[in-house]
C-alpha cells in the first residue's frame, strides 16, 4: 500500500512538471505570434513617425507625423531649416519624402531570410551630381551592419567601336553610386553618377555604364 501510494506520487509529480513544461512552451509560442503580428501592425506611416530625430535633425517628430497624417489635404510640411519637405510616395511597406530642394530618402520595409522585417534607407544628395548612401536598421530602428560594394560593370555596345569604348572607359574614374529603392519590391537598383565629366560626356557613358539591381536580404551581414 506504502509502495503504491509512493508510486502514484511520483506518477502526480511528473504530471505537474510535465504540463508546467508544456505551458511554458505554449507561452513561448504564443509571445513569438503575438510578436510577430506586432511586427506586421506597424505601418509605414508609424515606422516613419518613430524614426529618431538624430538621423534628420532638421526634420522632427512632429513634422514628420503632421506629413503622414495630413495626406489627403496637405503633401508638405516646414523643416527646421525653414524649408520645404514633401511627402512623394507612401504606401504599406515604402515611402519617399523630398527632404529638402537637395535631398530625399526613401524607407523601404522588407522581410529577410528568417522573414524578419527590416528597414533600408536610402538618402540622396543632389549636388554637382547625385550620391546616394544606403542603411539598414531593424523596426525599433536598431542601425545593422551591411556588406554594400558594388563595381561599374562596362559594356561595349555593339554599335560602338573598341577605340571609342577605350576612350570613354578612361573616363568613369571618379564614380559615386546612386541608390533607388522600390515600391514593388526588394530590390535595390545602383547606377553611377560622374561628378567630373562633362554633360556630352556624361551622355556617352551612359551608353557603356550598366546599372545593377540587388536583393536587400542579401546585404545583411550574417552573423557568425
Amino acid at each position: 500500500m506504502i509502495v503504491n501510494l509512493y508510486i502514484a506520487k511520483i506518477m502526480i509529480g511528473d504530471f505537474y512538471k510535465k504540463e508546467h513544461i508544456m505551458n511554458k512552451k505554449l507561452m513561448m509560442a504564443v509571445a513569438a505570434i503575438l510578436f510577430g503580428f506586432s511586427a506586421q501592425a506597424q505601418t509605414m506611416s508609424s515606422l516613419w513617425t518613430a524614426m529618431p530625430d538624430s538621423l534628420f535633425p532638421y526634420l522632427d517628430r512632429n513634422a514628420r507625423t503632421t506629413l503622414v497624417n495630413n495626406v489627403a489635404e496637405v503633401d508638405t510640411t516646414k523643416n527646421l531649416l525653414l524649408g520645404l519637405t514633401r511627402l512623394d510616395t507612401l504606401t504599406a511597406d515604402y515611402i519617399k519624402v523630398a527632404l529638402t530642394e537637395a535631398s530625399q530618402i526613401e524607407i523601404k520595409r522588407f522581410a529577410n531570410a528568417k522573414g524578419d522585417s527590416l528597414l533600408a534607407v536610402v538618402t540622396t544628395f543632389y549636388g554637382s551630381a547625385p550620391e546616394s548612401k544606403l542603411d539598414f536598421y531593424d523596426v525599433s530602428w536598431k542601425p545593422l551592419s551591411t556588406d554594400v560594394h558594388v563595381e561599374a560593370e562596362i559594356l561595349r555596345p555593339d554599335t560602338m567601336t573598341e577605340h571609342r569604348f577605350q576612350l570613354l572607359r578612361q573616363k568613369i574614374d571618379p564614380q559615386m553610386c546612386v541608390y533607388k529603392l522600390s515600391p514593388d519590391d526588394s530590390m535595390l537598383s545602383v547606377s553611377f553618377s560622374l561628378p567630373m565629366l562633362s554633360q556630352t560626356d556624361k551622355e556617352q557613358i551612359k551608353a557603356i555604364l550598366q546599372e545593377k539591381k540587388k536583393n536587400l536580404a542579401d546585404l545583411i551581414v550574417k552573423k557568425g
